[in-house]
């Protein structure tokens, strides 16, 4: 990355950033059956050049800040190389799907104007142009805040609106197993989503020493991206992704606590959001809204440090929330034998897939277990002649709590599989000064 900054005087500043970012995704799992071994390697990537260059201009009780971004993103999600470990050496390779490149291009207007000290305005304009495979997708995405203080450090308001367009899709697997996440572009056939947020709060000070607020939103979201009936992360392995999602709409509401205590002895956070996210999509659980992959309806997280001395602290974090939901069969039928690869030499094999039918009454029917953890950790800084150095002392999961990274079945049983136990950490950092 790449920056450069110039004052042209007193009220206009510009920032130039060239930036080059490149992202590497790779699953792999081995499958063997009837003495012959199968092999899964997915890898998936993203590639950007961007460049943007941001102006500020100061005008005393309001500000303007404008720019432009270009960026052109190159994308490879889920190029697969699916091996047989055939008795003739054969190799079965499936087509790949090319990589899909998205020019990016954004113009902006932010302004902010402050007409009394208790009152804050801020309204802004963006623009933007995508061209992918041909086709152009653009518009327009206005955004508007209002901060009052109405009685001065005891209470205020506060509102907001945005309309927002994102040409990224998140792909969740909804079944059990390895939470195996994509990040795919649009397409030609694929619009980029969008989305409508609104929010309002009140906020103020409580005897002068804790800050809180509360907050409610509510977001509708259009143009999301799930997997089909059926489709998932590493099925099907000669489809490419886009053949195998839906389209489809969502829904966000919630309220968020925040109380927090500043202070140089002792500061202090708690927060707590109690949300709901759903999905509607018309080829996807007969039609009927269904919970979302990270649709979290509870999720608290505690902070804390108290400072010894001004060198020496001790930090704690506790955060638990609900785990998520996925998909999970309630019934198995007997099924046909079915054929998953193709032998040019004899002709279509796979005959040890013997075919499960599983039935699913809905989509995401099951919540994942309750998720919490406690984190602590020491800093001892001292002043040496030329910088500071800090020790840090640290316990991830100090109780070793065996959250679930995922779940399966196994002998007919549903059993979770867990990572990061209690893990200590020491860590040297020195600061030239």
């Amino acid at each position: 990355m790449a920056r450069w900054n110039h004052v042209f005087g007193p009220r206009l500043f510009k920032n130039s950033t060239l930036s080059y970012t490149n992202y590497r995704f790779l699953i792999e799992a081995r499958m063997r059956a009837a003495n012959e071994t199968y092999r899964f390697r997915t890898t998936s990537g993203i590639t950007d050049l961007s460049y943007k260059s941001d102006f500020v201009y100061s005008l005393g009780r309001s500000e303007l800040q404008f720019g432009t971004e270009l960026t052109r993103h190159r994308f490879a999600p889920e190029i697969s190389l699916v091996q047989g470990e055939w008795a003739e050496g054969e190799l079965n390779r499936p087509e790949m799907s090319p990589p899909t490149f998205v020019l990016d291009s954004r113009l902006y207007a932010d302004y902010l104007y402050r007409p009394r000290e208790n009152l804050r305005l801020q309204g802004g304009l963006h623009y933007n142009l995508l061209r992918v495979a041909g086709r152009t997708y653009h518009g327009l995405q206005p955004r508007l805040s209002l901060n009052a203080d109405l009685w001065p450090s005891v209470a205020g308001v506060r509102a907001s609106y945005a309309q927002t367009m994102q040409f990224l899709h998140l792909l969740t697997n909804p079944s059990l197993g390895l939470p195996t996440d994509l990040w795919v572009p649009v397409t030609d056939q694929i619009p980029p989503q969008r989305a409508q947020q609104y929010s309002v709060g009140v906020y103020g000070t409580f005897r002068k020493t804790l800050q809180w607020s509360v907050d409610v939103y509510t977001k509708s979201m259009r143009h999301l991206l799930e997997y089909t009936e059926g489709g998932a992360f590493l099925t099907s392995p000669g489809q490419r992704w886009y053949d195998r999602v839906a389209v489809g709409d969502g829904a966000s509401r919630g309220v968020e606590l925040l109380l927090q205590k500043p202070g140089e002895k002792f500061s202090g956070l708690l927060s707590y959001t109690l949300s709901r996210t759903t999905r509607v999509f018309k080829e996807l659980n007969n039609g009927q809204p269904f919970p979302y992959r990270y649709d979290r309806r509870h999720a608290l997280n505690l902070s804390a440090e108290y400072h010894f001395t001004r060198r020496r602290s001790l930090q704690a974090l506790f955060t638990a929330s609900n785990g998520g939901f996925v998909t999970i069969a309630t019934q198995r039928f007997a099924g046909a034998p079915l054929p998953l690869f193709f032998d040019r030499g004899s002709g279509w094999r796979g005959d040890w897939f013997t075919g499960k039918l599983d039935y699913f009454p809905q989509r995401n029917n099951l919540e994942m277990p309750f998720y919490h953890r406690l984190d602590l950790s020491y800093q001892a800084s001292k002043q040496k002649r030329k910088g500071t150095r800090t020790w840090t002392l640290a316990v991830y999961n100090v109780y070793s709590q065996r959250n679930a990274f995922y779940l399966f079945v196994h002998d007919n049983r549903l059993k979770k599989f867990t990572l990061f136990p209690i893990i200590p950490s020491v860590s040297y950092a020195f600061r030239f000064e």
